[in-house]
């Protein structure tokens, strides 16, 4: 899809209309989440209309799960970023990708589309300081106001790009420190798991000393039948059938026992295995999320210094297009008085109001 003429384009919002505007306006509603795959589009504020979710340009191809397995409306990767900050969503919630089927969280995906921008204003910055050399290299135009107007949109497009690189730059960091709070929160699940199987083990040598306390009791008890056995009086036989049947009694609660010992264990046994399964998962997840910190760190770094070096070379144009303009100033005699109300040319950056689209609340 492309942009054919400027504000072309409406939308349609819960059977409200809004336009027209351009393709950059709907690419903006995208990032900021007023626009999502339900939303309806067309060229006319009649229609015939058609799903956002069907222009491949405008990336709504994100879809959020929480931790219930519900899905949300798929939008655009950026659009997410609000309603993190705001505690609407969390971190590390499923976020799917609906065109590869690949699964990813919430924060991973953030710091891999704020690097992608981050890159694409740094080529973006390359152009426009290739653009202002070629402007300073050029003869100069004997029409100076037109030279001067081409000289400042220059200079508010790289601004324009350097202050959108510092914002993601800024949120960059902002995800690397929900990524170490994550960390933290795995850290505080694996002390509490740890602390559940001491109270096992624990559970476990209690239950030891009570079966071999019953087991020293039954061979008391069968001591005591025997030496019964041996004699033929009558109370002899009573107390004989008394003991056996305490021996069956304390028989059958020893078998119990044994029972709940040996569930006991198998439920150790289970939590030791989902321990170790969780701690090889969780190993595995901070060592990824390390390496990925450490790229987003290097890459800072390198842009940064790109940057810097760019700031450099421009005040250096800067310099020189001042040096050359005063070279070509007519010499005092023949120079006109300025009048009084000519506005005098300076390198001052000159601020361009620009006006907000009309979005959708």
């Amino acid at each position: 899809m492309s942009d054919p003429t400027p504000n072309s384009w409406y939308v349609q919002t819960d059977e409200k209309v809004f336009g027209p505007i351009s393709f950059s306006t709907l690419l903006h509603w995208a990032h900021t989440g007023s626009l999502n795959a339900e939303s309806q589009l067309a060229n006319t504020p009649d229609g015939p209309w058609q799903s956002a979710e069907e222009h491949d340009e405008l990336e709504l191809n994100w879809q959020l799960e929480d931790l219930e397995g519900d899905r949300y409306c798929p939008c655009h990767i950026l659009a997410l970023r609000e309603s993190l900050q705001t505690g609407d969503i969390a971190a590390d919630w499923p976020l799917h990708h609906l065109p590869t089927g690949d699964l990813t969280t919430v924060a991973a995906a953030l710091c891999s589309a704020l690097l992608s921008l981050d890159r694409v204003l740094e080529q973006q910055l390359a152009e426009a300081h290739k653009q202002l050399t070629a402007q300073t290299a050029a003869p100069q135009s004997a029409d100076a106001a037109t030279a001067t107007a081409g000289d400042t949109e220059l200079r508010e497009e790289w601004r324009s790009l350097k202050e959108e690189r510092e914002t993601y730059a800024r949120e960059a960091e902002k995800w690397q420190h929900l990524h170490q709070e994550e960390v933290d929160r795995g850290k505080k699940r694996e002390q509490d798991l740890q602390l559940k199987i001491d109270g096992l083990h624990a559970w476990q040598t209690k239950t030891g000393e009570r079966v071999k306390a019953l087991e020293r009791r039954r061979s008391q008890l069968e001591s005591v039948i025997e030496k019964a056995r041996g004699t033929s009086s009558t109370e002899l036989q009573q107390a004989y059938e008394e003991l056996q049947g305490n021996f069956n009694l304390l028989t059958e609660s020893l078998e119990l026992r044994t029972r709940e010992v040996e569930r006991a264990r198998a439920g150790m046994k289970e939590c030791e295995e989902t321990l170790l399964r969780e701690k090889i998962d969780m190993q595995k997840h901070l060592d990824a999320e390390r390496e990925t910190a450490s790229s987003l760190l290097q890459q800072l770094h390198s842009t940064e210094e790109s940057h810097t070096d760019l700031i450099r070379s421009h005040r250096d144009l800067n310099a020189r297009m001042i040096e050359l303009r005063n070279q070509q100033a007519p010499p005092p005699s023949i120079r006109k008085p300025a009048s009084k109300t000519a506005k005098a040319v300076t390198d001052a950056e000159v601020e361009t109001p620009t006006t907000e689209e009309d979005r959708p609340k």
